[in-house]
Parts: C-alpha cells; structure tokens; sequence
C-alpha cells in the first residue's frame, strides 16, 4: 500500500501514522521489520527496499552515531 512521508520522517497511509515499523504492524497485523517492508521507486522505476538503500548509505558513509542503523 502507497504511504506518504512525512517530513518527520514517519508514513501516513489512510488515517494510520506511525513508524515504519509501527506502520507494517499496523497494515500486516503481525510484528514485522519496517526496513524490509517498505521500498521505493528509482529512476528506472523499479522498486528498491529501503533496507537496500540504508545499507548502501552505511557503507558509503560510515559513522559511529549514524541515524540509519535501525
């Protein structure tokens, strides 16, 4: 389900805002890890988890207090 960002970094889908892990609970029903729930369009158009792209920015911006860590 499509899901806006927020500029507070939290997803609001319908009248549900929360975390992104708060928000797969709330759309799966089951305790899930929102890193690997969500994905978004690349300029091919192609999905890509988010989780991809934390880890890419952890790589490639390595730092001991990185907010990307989950």
């Amino acid at each position: 389900q499509p899901a806006l960002i927020l500029a507070n970094g939290h997803l609001r889908a319908g009248d549900f805002t929360g975390s992104i892990h708060q928000m797969a609970l709330h759309l799966s029903g089951a305790p899930s890890n929102g890193w690997e729930c969500w994905s978004v369009e690349d300029e091919n158009g192609e999905l890509v988890s988010i989780d991809i792209i934390r880890q890419q920015l952890n790589r490639t911006t390595p730092s001991e207090n990185s907010t990307l860590t989950g």
